[in-house]
């Protein structure tokens, strides 16, 4: 009656809370960085049809290579415990938790310490900004929309994928993604990243508004404006190029009261309060429970069957 999802999922997020990340060195995603760097290496600066080719070749056969490997490896362990322990194993290397909320948190103890110069190294932990000339209302703006945005990245969207197609399309989703996050912004790598940043749109869309309902869910329940955050949402997810990210910003920004600002690219939300140190913790604690409510919404559903 217990469902081999339900007993993956939930052991995959005790190693996450009580873990946190593994080791570089032990780490799939550490693993998926190596396979984009080397196709970088072969494609960049090889011209703009060979860069557009070698992106699409790389959003095509690097998430591949992951899928097949962990399906193969999985489907031919003959022992029961070591499946699970595989399964386990890489299951909680698709999705971060805790490694979310312990970012923000040390940027929330910089801040607090005064120490300006660290909490701006730190930043890089959730998000590609230029910190170096943020100040302390920028870093918090930034701290608490990537907070929005990367909960949806790391942790809904892989267990959405994990209840589709199980632990090797998790592990699919997490090298496009990655893959996005390397090649697919727009500088040096607009033609080589093309293809990963499309594939990482179609992948997020649906995971992308689900965080935004998770999010609203645990604000209603803490007692925040749902209405206000719904008509924010509703009017600013557009503001940010990306067809996705705006959608948990624009919802987490309505609810705290806040306006997440990239000078010259976006504005979410209204500023009804300062963005200051209790912002960005109220903006951590409503993060980590809506990442609490998805992981027990998600293993509830998966062990549907043993209830």
């Amino acid at each position: 009656m217990w469902t081999e999802p339900f007993i993956l999922l939930v052991l995959a997020s005790l190693v996450d809370q009580l873990y946190g990340e593994y080791p570089n060195r032990l780490h799939p995603v550490v693993w998926m960085g190596a396979c984009i760097s080397f196709g970088e290496k072969i494609f960049l600066g090889r011209g703009q049809r060979m860069e557009y080719a070698g992106g699409i070749a790389m959003a095509a056969l690097i998430p591949l290579l992951f899928w097949a490997s962990s399906f193969l490896f999985i489907s031919y362990v003959a022992n029961p415990w070591a499946k699970i322990i595989l399964s386990v194993f890489l299951l909680k290397a698709s999705f971060a938790l805790k490694a979310l909320i312990r970012a923000a948190k040390t940027i929330e103890n910089n801040l607090q310490n005064e120490s300006m110069d660290l909490a701006r190294f730190e930043l890089r932990s959730l998000c590609s900004r230029d910190a170096s000339k943020l100040d302390r209302e920028q870093l918090v703006e930034a701290s608490a929309s990537s907070l929005a945005e990367n909960l949806s990245d790391s942790v809904v969207a892989p267990l959405f994928y994990f209840c589709i197609g199980g632990v090797p399309l998790a592990l699919a989703y997490r090298v496009v993604n990655t893959m996005d996050a390397m090649i697919g912004y727009k500088n040096h790598f607009i033609h080589l990243g093309w293809a990963a940043a499309r594939l990482d749109d179609v992948l997020n869309w649906i995971p992308a508004r689900l965080t935004a309902l998770v999010l609203l869910i645990t604000g209603l329940f803490s007692g925040k404006d749902a209405r206000a955050a719904v008509r924010i949402t509703w009017r600013d997810h557009a503001n940010p190029e990306s067809p996705n990210g705006g959608w948990p910003m624009a919802m987490l920004a309505g609810l705290l009261g806040l306006s997440f600002r990239k000078p010259g690219l976006y504005t979410l939300g209204d500023a009804h309060r300062v963005s200051d140190l209790s912002a960005l913790r109220e903006a951590r604690i409503l993060t980590q429970r809506s990442g609490w409510l998805f992981l027990a919404y998600t293993v509830l559903g998966l062990g549907g069957k043993a209830f």
